[in-house]
């Protein structure tokens, strides 16, 4: 279901960056948490949890520096629930 993926990928996202918490803030910070967030996305793609992501931002917290906020858009994978037929009736000519 929707919530599942939406639960899912928030508990895979916190489980991914739990390595981060800690440690030394240095000049790559960003790029490396960047990229670790691209990698988990990706891996949640190849899963089939989600299909596609958007609008990936990772910048450090306005009001408190030991906080960086990591915000991003996804696509659930969804489930098929219906499938609308139409047929037409009628002379279809020569």
């Amino acid at each position: 279901s929707i919530v599942f993926i939406r639960d899912r990928v928030a508990k895979t996202l916190r489980s991914g960056f739990q390595g981060f918490i800690g440690q030394a803030e240095t000049s790559t910070t960003a790029v490396s948490l960047n990229t670790e967030a691209v990698l988990l996305l990706n891996a949640l793609i190849s899963q089939g949890l989600i299909t596609a992501y958007k609008g990936l931002a990772v910048n450090r917290d306005s009001l408190d520096p030991r906080q960086w906020n990591i915000a991003v858009s996804v696509q659930p994978t969804y489930p098929i629930n219906w499938i609308y037929i139409k047929v037409s009736v009628g002379n279809l000519g020569a």
